[in-house]
């Protein structure tokens, strides 16, 4: 009873199962298959890897078209056209969605988006639209751990906007302690400096974003951004005591430790200590290299303070000293400001540099550059724009990397193309092919004879007996009549009757073995008669595939070594204008570079130039003491003399 009972659930479970409309499967199906398309899209996209991305996402869009979901898809395809560098595209897209309405991190990462890119306003419009998600379906709101960040984005494009109030009204709902919130004070620092705010206000905001800075690596790289801005402004507005205090703080392993120990210097010579403000120039001076605008600068600072110092002659030795280093480093300027010896340098250095987009994004390359052009023209290389121009310069390099490779495959096809055509020559085809169909010929000849022997054979008394079987029963049946023949032209001397009955037994012995050896004979003639069918529908299979491959030999290859030499031909195109492009971006760089070079000569000219004229003075200041002296001296030996 209990097995019939569960045999009944059973079968009621699976009459239920079966009672389902089929518009819940499909249904079931297009969810999962959005899921699926949907994560596929964030995952290329979060990793930097915007093409698969989007082709995942126009795959997706064709899908959800006309849903609720499609108002999402075009948010992120405007984030995708921004990170892809199509900001005109963008833009269109982005005035298209005032109306429409999208889960909380759509928005967020766009805004995201539209931060990169530099549009404030945009910016303040979809972190607004984040933020206030959070009264939206549960689907639709923003995820928490991206509240802050939107927060910091709204204040960012608030303060960037000169909207200092509003920017903050909302810093006051962040956490004090957030990574994002001191990120936040540094965008409404500088936008209080920038619009002349009371000292008060500034200071407070100063002190506010150092104290609550996390102490993580991120935290006191920040701090360290937040203490040399304010200390920058206290030396400014004539606070040394306060702008030495917050630049002291500045860590000596941060990348702000340069302009920090130059500045810290001037505070402490702005309150006449000279002795001291040498000592972080020349801990400058040990640690960066000498081409640092930092560098340069404390170069002239720390004779300077040695002659405000009244100490004349290390005033003059430093002097000659940096004299000297500054010709040297001119000299080196002049070597490195060379077309060829800069060319040789940015190939590598391009090599070197990591892919920007990607799952290798940040992976460094093994290739090596000049380390003593890279150390003297670090200023450019942390230029915003002369990255974005060799960043793009390596994205043209790339593309004629993929065409010379796609051009490398139509080679390949050229040549195969080439050894089909030689290869079918070589197998003489046509040839082949009557030799087959004359052999199926005669095959099909041999089976008609086979099969009405087979037919005769059937329709005989003595059906499928051996040629000595029927020899033998020829000559068992000619016996007898020839004795009897024999008894009419002679008369026997014995009665041959015996003979005559032995002679029919024999007869019926072999028409027995023959009727018992008919099924086996039988049998075998009929196989051979079934496997030379069999083998002759094998050959009119293989006869109509040879009919079909040469009648497609020629015509399947129409038209398309037209197709390569065409595709050759775009690839050559394009591969002439990539070149082009490389070459003019290639001479931008260069230019950028010699340029930079050149405002380094010059810098360390004037440099130069003002040491000498120091030399000089200091030369002409001691010459005018002695001249001075011997004077006085020359005077009160004539007054003595008198």
């Amino acid at each position: 009873m209990r097995f019939l009972f569960l045999r009944c659930v059973c079968f009621l479970l699976l009459a239920c199962g079966l009672a389902l409309p089929a518009t819940v499967a499909a249904e079931d199906y297009q969810q999962a298959s959005s899921r699926l398309q949907r994560g596929v899209f964030y995952y290329h996209y979060l990793n930097d890897d915007y093409q698969p991305a989007l082709n995942t996402l126009n795959a997706w869009q064709a899908e959800q078209a006309g849903t609720a979901g499609e108002s999402e898809l075009t948010v992120m395809k405007a984030g995708l056209l921004i990170s892809l560098g199509l900001y005109r595209d963008a833009e269109t897209l982005f005035h298209s969605l005032h109306s429409q309405t999208a889960p909380g991190d759509a928005w967020f990462y766009l805004a995201r988006a539209w931060l990169a890119a530099g549009s404030y306003g945009a910016v303040a419009d979809c972190a607004a639209r984040a933020l206030n998600s959070e009264t939206a379906a549960a689907e639709h709101r923003l995820n928490p751990a991206y509240t802050a960040e939107a927060q910091f984005m709204l204040i960012t494009a608030l303060a960037h906007a000169d909207r200092v109030e509003d920017a903050r009204t909302l810093l006051q709902q962040m956490p004090d302690d957030d990574l994002w919130s001191g990120y936040a004070r540094y965008n409404l620092l500088i936008a209080l400096i920038r619009n002349y705010a009371p000292r008060p206000d500034i200071d407070r905001l100063s002190d506010e974003a150092v104290y609550f800075m996390p102490a993580t690596e991120e935290g006191r790289a920040l701090r360290d951004r937040v203490l040399l801005v304010s200390g920058i402004y206290a030396l400014d507005n004539g606070q040394p005591q306060q702008a030495a205090k917050r630049l002291s703080q500045v860590g000596l392993e941060s990348p702000l430790a340069a302009p920090a120990l130059l500045q810290y210097g001037w505070a402490l010579s702005a309150q006449l200590r000279y002795r001291d403000a040498m000592q972080p120039w020349r801990v400058l001076q040990q640690q960066y290299q000498p081409f640092h605008p930092a560098v340069l600068e404390s170069l002239l600072a720390v004779p300077h303070a040695l002659e405000l110092l009244n100490a004349t002659s290390q005033s003059l030795h430093t002097y000659e000293f940096v004299e000297q280093r500054l010709q040297t480093m001119l000299a080196q300027l002049e070597r490195f400001n060379n077309p060829q010896r800069i060319a040789e340098w940015l190939t590598p250095w391009l090599a070197a540099q990591p892919p920007v987009h990607g799952w290798q994004s940040g992976v460094p390359s093994t290739a090596e550059a000049d380390a003593d052009i890279s150390r003297t023209l670090q200023a450019l290389l942390d230029n915003a724009d002369f990255n974005d121009r060799a960043g793009q310069l390596r994205e043209l390099i790339a593309m004629h990397n993929h065409l010379q490779q796609q051009r490398g495959h139509l080679d390949l096809w050229d040549r195969l193309l080439q050894q089909r055509r030689q290869y079918l020559t070589t197998l003489a085809g046509q040839q082949t092919f009557d030799r087959l169909l004359q052999r199926q010929q005669q095959l099909s000849q041999q089976l008609g004879n086979m099969r009405q022997a087979l037919q005769a054979e059937d329709n005989k008394i003595f059906a499928y007996a051996s040629a000595a079987d029927q020899q033998n029963i020829q000559h068992l049946q000619a016996i007898v009549p020839r004795i009897n023949y024999l008894q009419s032209i002679n008369s026997p001397t014995r009665d041959l009757a015996a003979y005559k009955e032995r002679w029919r037994r024999m007869r019926g012995l072999q028409l027995w073995q023959i009727y018992e050896h008919k099924p086996a004979r039988q049998w075998a003639a009929k196989s051979t008669y079934w496997q030379l069918e069999t083998d002759i529908s094998a050959l009119e299979e293989q006869l109509a595939h040879t009919r079909t491959a040469l009648s497609w030999a020629d015509r399947s290859w129409q038209g398309f070594p037209r197709q390569v030499a065409e595709a050759r031909s775009r690839a050559e195109q394009l591969s002439q204008r990539l070149e082009r492009l490389q070459q003019q971006q290639q001479a931008v760089l260069l230019q950028q570079v010699q340029t930079h070079l050149t405002s380094l000569q010059q810098r360390v000219t004037d440099y130069l130039a003002q040491t000498r004229l120091a030399v000089a003075r200091l030369y002409d200041d001691a010459l005018q003491q002695s001249l001075m002296q011997e004077n006085v001296s020359q005077a009160d030996a004539g007054a003595a003399h008198d």
